[in-house]
């Protein structure tokens, strides 16, 4: 899905976080559950409220240690703006990572496959930092979900 095709079916500017996890290509991985397409209701799994995705999600949520939140440890809203900010964070450098894809131009004098060698690495550490992502996300939702002590 292209950004015009998402904002004619949901009537919103995509940023490059959404179309990535639209189009994600691990969408039936574990730690991808917000990803792809829901079979259900067409839409953006990360927008669907379907019972069977909420069902899919306990299934393949990635095994993370997750914070206790008790009355002796760190307070809940310190842990969960922690993750927030390192969500942050790394959402800046994807953005960055973006802007630094390889250029054809700057690899045609190498080899005839330079470029998509290039491509296929940038694509690796895209993915990688995708990975960081939904895993904060999940640390964040876990914490989010605790009750205060």
């Amino acid at each position: 899905m292209d950004h015009a095709q998402f904002k004619e079916k949901f009537g919103f500017e995509p940023d490059q976080d959404e179309l990535d996890r639209v189009n994600c290509r691990f969408s039936t991985h574990p730690g991808h559950h917000d990803c792809g397409v829901c079979g259900t209701c067409n839409n953006p799994r990360f927008m669907c409220d379907c019972p069977k995705k909420a069902a899919e999600c306990r299934l393949s949520a990635p095994h993370l240690m997750v914070p206790t939140v008790h009355s002796n440890g760190t307070s809940k809203a310190e842990l969960l703006q922690r993750v927030l900010d390192a969500l942050g964070a790394v959402r800046a450098g994807k953005h960055a990572l973006h802007a630094a894809a390889p250029h054809g131009r700057d690899y045609y004098v190498q080899s005839d496959g330079a470029l998509d060698a290039a491509v296929a690495e940038h694509r690796h550490r895209c993915d990688k930092l995708t990975a960081v992502l939904f895993e904060l996300e999940t640390l964040a939702e876990e914490i989010s979900d605790q009750g205060n002590p």
